[in-house]
């Protein structure tokens, strides 16, 4: 059986240099073509980093050409996917990444540090930026892996004491072997299947979704969402599964998604028209239309979350 990444990427590579994401508040945009080109790197850069089959990946990015790559190259070098969103304050971040008990995360460049410092003394020692792992080598292919920067165990100074699940930082006879540059990946009992029943995805680091899982609710969700090579996809949303299921279901039909993270209900409206959008993901705050009426709706409910889709009609 095909894993999560296939089945979502299959047809990435055929499908040239139309826009897969667009970033609309910088107009990057990633092709189909670019996406699948980018995959393979990114992975081998993931693995040269110390990722290993079973191990944990945080990966904190907002809706954009980033967040796709990330968490596919993270799930085809067998890590377990831990998307959290963007947005979430100190407190609840600290506690989600506690929850996950990932050691590794990606980030971007903007977040990378408000992050190191919030991380504390959660499990995570490596904080590394999607600009770090997903561009190419400077000095070739061939290259040494770069390694990233381990995390001091400390807290943000302003924090409060913290009483969730964490790990601490000495090395006691019950601490788990720290992960950092010169520690080769640990292998054995804890790397389970490499196959479609292989751990992929999880996202309160308790309820594990295998390959297939993921692979048998997108199948389950595709003619529900309906998302085709022709439709344009809004998304505003930075919920983690909402945002995950929407990238999904998008690039396996071919769909342009178009990311504006936090976008208001102004801009909602004028990317609709500017982007011809077909399909949108934004809060029921943003979508009504004047005299009171209003666009179409969708419900598709995935990993136990219900998402309502927009159908704009001119």
């Amino acid at each position: 059986m095909p894993t999560w990444t296939d089945v979502v990427l299959s047809a990435a590579g055929h499908r040239g240099e139309r826009p897969a994401v667009t970033d609309a508040a910088t107009g990057e945009v990633l092709s189909y073509a670019a996406l699948a080109g980018r995959i393979g790197p990114t992975t081998a850069e993931l693995r040269d980093r110390g990722v290993a089959p079973g191990d944990r990946v945080v990966v904190r990015l907002p809706p954009g050409p980033g967040f796709p790559l990330a968490v596919h190259a993270a799930a085809a070098a067998g890590a377990l996917v831990v998307p959290l969103a963007a947005d979430l304050d100190r407190d609840v971040f600290y506690e989600c990444l506690a929850a996950s008990r990932a050691r590794m995360m990606i980030t971007d460049r903007a977040q990378a540090e408000w992050s190191m410092r919030v991380a504390g003394d959660s499990r995570v020692r490596q904080i590394l930026t999607l600009e770090e792992v997903a561009s190419p080598r400077p000095d070739g292919p061939a290259a040494p892996p770069r390694r990233g920067p381990v995390i001091p165990p400390q807290r943000d100074p302003g924090a409060q004491p913290r009483r969730g699940p964490s790990v601490p930082p000495q090395r006691g006879p019950s601490a788990p072997p720290s992960r950092g540059p010169s520690v080769p990946p640990r292998r054995g009992a804890a790397v389970r299947s490499r196959g479609a029943e292989a751990p992929a995805l999880t996202f309160d680091g308790s309820r594990v979704i295998s390959h297939a899982g993921v692979v048998a609710e997108l199948r389950r969700l595709a003619p529900e969402a309906m998302l085709r090579e022709r439709d344009r996809l809004l998304v505003v949303t930075t919920e983690p599964r909402a945002q995950a299921v929407l990238f999904d279901l998008a690039l396996m039909g071919g769909a342009h998604v178009v990311a504006a993270p936090g976008a208001t209900p102004g801009e909602c409206r004028a990317l609709i028209e500017e982007y011809g959008i077909t399909v949108a993901a934004v809060p029921p705050w943003a979508a009504g239309r004047p005299a009171g009426s209003r666009w179409p709706r969708v419900t598709v409910s995935a990993y136990g979350r219900s998402t309502e889709l927009v159908i704009p009609r001119g």
